[in-house]
């Protein structure tokens, strides 16, 4: 049978014909019409001005992308997962470092209680008075398994509601019913979850346990290597020192290590990681590039082609335009950040979120969740992040950039 004849087959049994049957005038359908949606538009991907170095939270989580923590049990994988997530929800600092754009998160906890991650919480100095509410939080979700047709749809639905743009699965052990080990089990996780996630453009990170012997990786198949983006290895030191470190990368601008050290502020008594190694600044070069495109009136959304092309007398090196380039964008969105919130508009707020029709919490089936409403008073007059008002920004190289120079980053203290 040929592929056309395959094809006017099921078409027939769906009461419908491809396009250009000639046989009767039955509504007309284009039997490859799914795969050709996926195909590239060439002169729309040359045409893209997208840098390829987006970070959703940096310097652990690109943009769109899927990422993979482990640690041997009791390493705080959780505790500094829910840190940098509760900061980029909140508008805090990540690990002490750069303030970003809020961004939503739906965290899936498959281990800990309500009372666990309160005390978690408060630790770091969260409270009723934060605006949380765009951190979707599920308690012991009840959703089917992530590695069932049926598990992947809900929670791609489900990001897909909340407008989401990171998904927490914590842990993978517990989100799959299949031998978590096997390479099967993580193949069909990123059939069902990963890949449609993915193809939604909502970046995931999932927490998992080292094995017996730790410099082996991951419990289990290697395969749980080959179906992220990125994998972290997490690893507890002395003295309240954690350390991330890449073991995995299809991107090159991934940090190869990162340094976190648990500090306790006395006058707050909140305890918070600082990063202390890995923080990337900005290289030589960059302010004066940057002083140059803001004299030329760059657009905020130009590309290295288009910057080459279109300014070729302002001549750098593809490091330094990039670095130029995302100073500038960080900038504008901090900006545009705080003109939101002296309008009230900032994400997070009540208005905002009325507007975008996003619910401030989320119960999946019978699972528990954690938050409130908005438009409830409680939740209109929640604060900022307990984490700071200001990005602290590590020293510069002596000869580079360094971003304290320029008041347009500077963050209101109200």
């Amino acid at each position: 049978m040929s592929l056309l004849d395959e094809a006017f087959k099921r078409s027939d049994r769906a009461n419908l014909h491809p396009v250009d049957d000639p046989r009767d005038d039955r509504p007309a359908i284009d039997p490859y019409a799914d795969l050709k949606a996926s195909l590239i538009d060439w002169p729309a991907f040359w045409a893209d001005e997208q840098e390829p170095e987006q970070w959703l939270i940096e310097p652990i989580i690109p943009k769109g992308r899927a990422v993979a923590l482990w640690a041997p049990a009791k390493a705080g994988k959780s505790t500094v997962v829910l840190e940098a997530v509760a900061a980029a929800c909140t508008g805090g600092p990540i690990f002490g470092g750069r303030h970003q754009a809020q961004i939503s998160v739906l965290y899936l906890d498959y281990e800990m209680t309500a009372l666990d991650l309160r005390e978690r919480l408060e630790t770091m100095g969260y409270s009723e008075e934060i605006d949380m509410s765009r951190l979707h939080y599920a308690l012991l979700p009840t959703l089917p398994p992530l590695d069932t047709d049926e598990g992947g749809l809900k929670l791609a639905k489900l990001a897909e509601h909340l407008a989401v743009d990171l998904v927490i699965v914590d842990t993978y052990g517990r989100a799959v019913v299949a031998p978590e080990d096997k390479a099967d089990t993580t193949r069909a996780f990123y059939r069902w979850t990963g890949s449609r996630l993915k193809g939604l453009g909502i970046a995931c990170l999932r927490t998992d346990h080292g094995g017996k012997d730790v410099e082996q990786g991951q419990r289990g198949s290697s395969a749980k290597n080959d179906d992220v983006d990125v994998v972290w290895r997490l690893e507890k030191k002395e003295g309240g020192v954690s350390r991330l470190h890449r073991t995995h990368s299809r991107m090159s601008w991934v940090p190869q290590s990162i340094e976190l050290t648990r500090i306790t502020d006395q006058a707050s008594d909140v305890t918070a990681f600082k990063m202390t190694k890995g923080a990337r600044g900005y290289g030589p070069g960059t302010k004066e590039l940057v002083d140059d495109m803001d004299a030329a009136g760059v657009p905020i959304d130009i590309g290295r082609p288009r910057f080459r092309r279109e300014y070729p007398d302002l001549k750098a090196k593809n490091s330094v335009i990039a670095d130029a380039i995302r100073f500038r964008r960080e900038r504008a969105e901090l900006a545009s950040l705080e003109a939101s919130k002296s309008a009230g508009t900032a994400p997070g707020t009540a208005q905002n979120r009325v507007q975008r029709g996003q619910p401030g919490t989320v119960h999946v089936s019978a699972g528990q969740s954690m938050g409130t409403a908005p438009g409830t008073a409680g939740d209109r007059s929640r604060g900022q992040s307990p984490l700071g008002t200001r990005g602290q920004f590590p020293d510069p190289p002596d000869d580079g950039f360094n971003p304290d120079d320029y008041s347009d980053l500077e963050w209101s203290d109200e």
